[in-house]
């Protein structure tokens, strides 16, 4: 796999797994300033909107390390690349 490739799926790592702790944070209501970068509340799925992105995020997360161990996108990364879109359109509906 090209390094610029292995870098990316790292990226999508930490972003998977920071978003994952976040959420969690906030289930169980622990705020701090880390939990707060970047977050805005939504409207439309108020309470359950920390619970929907957590199945996503856990795909994320194994995929990009069954990926990085592979050393090969294959399949499974083309998979995760196609889902990425999804993940700003969610941020933007409020």
């Amino acid at each position: 796999m090209h390094n610029g490739f292995r870098i990316f799926f790292v990226f999508l790592l930490l972003i998977f797994s920071y978003h994952l702790i976040r959420d969690l944070f906030q289930i169980f209501n622990i705020y701090n300033p880390l939990t707060d970068i970047l977050h805005r509340p939504h409207l439309w799925c108020k309470p359950y909107c920390n619970y929907v992105t957590i199945p996503p995020e856990i795909f994320g997360i194994i995929a990009s390390i069954i990926i990085l161990k592979r050393n090969k996108i294959g399949l499974l990364g083309v998979i995760l690349i196609i889902t990425l879109p999804f993940w700003p359109l969610a941020t933007f509906i409020q």
